[in-house]
């Protein structure tokens, strides 16, 4: 990937000595290698980072989903039903009187003593 580097370092090292230029290439063969892989993972972590934030997405958008589902039931459905139920007991109080004094006995027998 970075050969271009190692090229230019060693056409300016020409010059040097046979041990100088041999260090100063591997230092820069090093360096470059280094270099390289850096590269390399970095431009694997954004590949992962692109599938994970596309999962994520996905994984959002059904949430999003159920969410939006149970809500517009809670709304269209279950809302209404109770809202019915507790309009028809307020509207007959008699008969709520009727299904609640048992229970109401009850409590004060436990209470009482």
């Amino acid at each position: 990937m970075l050969s271009w580097l190692d090229n230019l370092w060693h056409s300016a090292i020409r010059g040097l000595g046979d041990i100088a230029g041999t260090v100063t290439r591997l230092a820069v063969q090093g360096v470059a290698s280094v270099v390289s892989y850096v590269f390399g993972t970095v431009s694997g972590a954004w590949d992962e980072l692109e599938r994970a934030s596309s999962y994520l997405d996905r994984l959002l958008g059904d949430w999003m989903d159920q969410v939006t589902s149970h809500l517009v039931h809670l709304i269209t459905v279950d809302i209404p039903q109770y809202a019915q139920t507790a309009w028809w007991w307020v509207t007959h109080l008699a008969d709520l009187a009727k299904v609640l004094f048992w229970y109401l006995v009850r409590e004060l027998e436990d209470n009482a003593w």
